[in-house]
């Protein structure tokens, strides 16, 4: 169950982060988006979820469309770079995945 409370925290403050950015008028395609996306991924890991587990994780707990509309904002990059990465797979051309991100996403 703690896992699970977690969770909702972690997708909460996504979408409280994804809300930002829409105000201060992030453009989709930004690399803000993948580093959200990066962050997210390490902040879940130790709760036993990979990558590829986002997705499920999201919809346990009642926010798949808060994971979707990320990875909406996340899509003119990759496809813009012509990284040729899949969305279902998660590997973006992220140019600096080691930078901080404020607010926690």
């Amino acid at each position: 169950m703690a896992v699970q409370r977690e969770l909702v925290e972690h997708f909460a403050r996504l979408e409280l982060a994804l809300n930002d950015h829409q105000k201060k008028g992030t453009p989709k395609g930004d690399p803000t988006y993948s580093r959200i996306y990066t962050q997210l991924a390490r902040d879940l890991a130790p709760l036993g979820i990979a990558r590829d587990g986002i997705p499920e994780a999201a919809k346990s707990c009642g926010r798949l469309g808060t994971f979707e509309r990320l990875e909406q904002h996340m899509k003119k990059l990759s496809l813009e770079r012509g990284c040729g990465s899949s969305l279902a797979t998660h590997h973006f051309c992220d140019p600096s995945p080691f930078e901080v991100i404020t607010n926690n996403y």
